[in-house]
C-alpha cells in the first residue's frame, strides 16, 4: 500500500471532485446533444467573451488545433462566431451568438443542478469558509503559472472564475 501525505491526498480529492462534477454535466449535455468539449468551450465563452482559439485551448488544456475543429463545428451551429481582434490583425476573437442563448440557458440549468445536489447541504458561511481555503491555493497555482510563462492569459487572468463575483443564495 503506498502511503500518501495530507497535501497528496488533499490533491487527489480536488481533482475527483472536479472530474466527478464534469461527469455529471457530461451527462445531462449529452442529452441536449453536445459532447464534453463544446459545453466547455461554450462555458469559457459565457466567462470570458471573446477569446483567442489559443487562449479556449489552455483554458481546456488541449490543442489549439482542436478547439479550431470545434469552433468550426460551433459557428456552424450558429452558436459561437469569429470577429477579428482589433490589437491583432493575424487574429480572431471567439464570441457567442444570440443564438447560444437558449442552450447557454440549458447548460445553466444543468450546472445550477449540479451545483445544488453537490452543495445544498453546505450553508452559505460553509461555502464561503470552503472558497476561502481554496482560493489562495488557486492563486498560488496561478501566480506560478503565470511566473514559469505556461499558458497564454485572457485579461484578467487564466482561471475561468477568478474574477466570478460571489453573491448570497436566496432560499
Amino acid at each position: 500500500m503506498m502511503t500518501r501525505t495530507i497535501s497528496d491526498a488533499a490533491g487527489i480529492l480536488i481533482s475527483e471532485i472536479a472530474r466527478l462534477g464534469r461527469q455529471r454535466v457530461d451527462r445531462h449535455a449529452r442529452k441536449l446533444g453536445l459532447k464534453r468539449s463544446e459545453w466547455r468551450i461554450l462555458n469559457c465563452l459565457y466567462y470570458h467573451e471573446g477569446l483567442t482559439q489559443t487562449q479556449i485551448a489552455d483554458l481546456m488544456e488541449v490543442e489549439t488545433i482542436t478547439v479550431g475543429r470545434l469552433v468550426d463545428a460551433l459557428e456552424q451551429r450558429r452558436w459561437v462566431e469569429r470577429r477579428p481582434d482589433p490589437r491583432d490583425r493575424r487574429a480572431w476573437l471567439i464570441h457567442l451568438t444570440a443564438d447560444a442563448a437558449p442552450m447557454m440557458r440549458e447548460i445553466g440549468t444543468i450546472h445550477d443542478s449540479a451545483r445544488s445536489e453537490t452543495f445544498g447541504a453546505y450553508s452559505d458561511a460553509e461555502l464561503r469558509d470552503l472558497i476561502a481555503r481554496l482560493e489562495p491555493v488557486r492563486d498560488t497555482l496561478l501566480a506560478s503559472n503565470k511566473r514559469d510563462s505556461v499558458a497564454t492569459e485572457p485579461e484578467g487572468g487564466l482561471a475561468p472564475f477568478a474574477d466570478v463575483k460571489i453573491t448570497e443564495t436566496t432560499t
